[in-house]
């Protein structure tokens, strides 16, 4: 074959028909997109965890991060499936008294045509106590690093000296009183001051019922316990 034909012979092959193996190759592409949307797969959605019904006057100190749920879909509808609105809902309604409780994981509101695989963790642990209030003692100091040499100590009071604070029993009954971030005396503080303070309280699930700011009241004192001037 010389080399004519062999041109003649590639333009029929690429050219001859071009419409219709377009259209078949179209059709091809098109089929393959059909197959491959619309297999099974699995796919992994978080899922975070809804509590309700929790008893009137009852506290949880543990609760679960969200839970991992795998679950086997048709590619196709997976995008379909709004993952802000899954949850796994908790119901509470059984534990009335303080404990320990264990829940299964499973069992999330996925749509009907998705098969759930699997839930991490298995289980989910919740830990209710009952909510108390208590009234602690404040303790107050004063930071004496940057003042004037000749204060050698201070009396501090707080105001008022009580808070109601509210949180789980089992954690209140830890605690007896509350100290405040000292105030800090500088070289020019006057010998009497007063100055509020934020209480921030650090322990979980703890909360103050009432005011968070104290007003505190410093005296410097020079040594042998007379005031500065």
């Amino acid at each position: 074959m010389n080399k004519k034909n062999t041109v003649i012979l590639l333009k029929n092959i690429f050219l001859e028909n071009l419409w219709t193996k377009a259209v078949s190759v179209f059709l091809a592409l098109l089929l393959w997109v059909y197959v491959t949307d619309d297999r099974n797969i699995n796919f992994t959605f978080k899922v975070p965890v809804v509590y309700r019904n929790l008893g009137h006057g009852l506290i949880m100190t543990e609760t679960a991060a969200p839970v991992y749920a795998e679950v086997k879909i048709i590619k196709s509808r997976l995008r379909k499936i709004d993952g802000g609105a899954l949850k796994k809902e908790i119901n509470l309604k059984s534990a009335r008294d303080p404990g320990r409780y264990e829940f299964e994981s499973h069992g999330i509101n996925f749509p009907d045509d998705a098969a759930e695989v699997r839930t991490v963790p298995e289980y989910i642990y919740v830990t209710i106590d009952r909510l108390a209030e208590k009234k602690v003692k404040l303790t107050a100091e004063a930071d004496l690093s940057g003042a004037d040499p000749e204060v050698k100590t201070a009396r501090v009071s707080a105001s008022p000296d009580h808070i109601l604070l509210k949180g789980p029993s089992g954690i209140l009954k830890e605690i007896s009183s509350y100290p405040l971030p000292p105030v800090r005396v500088k070289k020019d503080s006057p010998a009497q001051f007063t100055e509020k303070v934020y209480i921030d309280i650090k322990e979980k699930f703890i909360t103050i019922s009432g005011d968070s700011t104290v007003k505190i009241s410093v005296k410097l004192l020079k040594e042998g316990g007379s005031e500065k001037k």
